[in-house]
């Protein structure tokens, strides 16, 4: 758990910004689906990244 907490700190301050210049130049239906899509991509992502560190 403390991994992925780790992980998703690093992955939103990467695009944290990019997240909220996106919201403020295009408000509406497509933008809070863009938003949803980039959470679950960082969800997979940070998934990924701790079973590859579980894995032997």
């Amino acid at each position: 758990m403390r991994t992925i907490l780790m992980v998703n700190q690093v992955v939103q301050s990467e695009i944290g910004s990019q997240i909220v210049r996106h919201a403020q130049l295009r408000q509406g239906w497509f933008s809070t689906y863009y938003l949803n899509m980039l959470l679950i991509a960082e969800f997979f992502a940070a998934l990924l990244i701790y079973m590859a560190k579980i894995k032997p």
